[in-house]
């Protein structure tokens, strides 16, 4: 019985390498399907949920004040519940992609939080699946509103 608990540990090791080196081809479809949902769920925290909350509020309340006022306390809360699962389905991807979510380097810190002159000799990390997919989907949502703001909205202008 000792040695079929060994060979199970074993074949647990291999399949969890196998998973997270990528070196499935269904290790590599599920990692491709998580960067996609990580972009489509970042193109609905930006883009989506925004409109739903203002599109839903709209239906539920006639006074435009209190439609913006609904939509600006129930967004954020969205927001940040959206983000959480995000984030989760982020970590799953780097289980799957074989980067482990706390292999972090030391001293490894944000940008902003760096000196200009203290690192500049130092490389930059790669951006990660989520990073890059959320500064893309923040450009579209300013892009799209600015679209819409300065070709599709009706501007009533005051006379000067």
């Amino acid at each position: 019985m000792d040695a079929t608990s060994d060979i199970q540990e074993t074949h647990e090791r291999v399949m969890n390498q196998q998973l997270a080196s990528g070196g499935t081809l269904l290790g590599r479809l599920a990692a491709l399907a998580l960067a996609a949902a990580i972009f489509v769920g970042c193109l609905l925290l930006w883009i989506g949920i925004p409109l739903a909350w203002i599109w839903g509020a709209s239906q539920l309340v006639t006074e435009y004040p209190a439609v913006y006022a609904l939509a600006i306390v129930g967004c954020p809360a969205t927001m940040v519940g959206w983000g959480w699962c995000l984030h989760r389905i982020n970590t799953l991807y780097l289980r799957v992609s074989g980067a482990e979510p706390d292999a972090e380097p030391e001293g490894r810190r944000s940008a902003w939080l760096k000196s200009l002159s203290a690192e500049r000799g130092k490389r930059r990390h790669p951006l990660s699946v989520l990073e890059l997919s959320s500064i893309a989907s923040v450009v579209i949502a300013l892009l799209s509103i600015a679209i819409w703001f300065f070709f599709f909205a009706e501007m009533h202008l005051a006379p000067l």
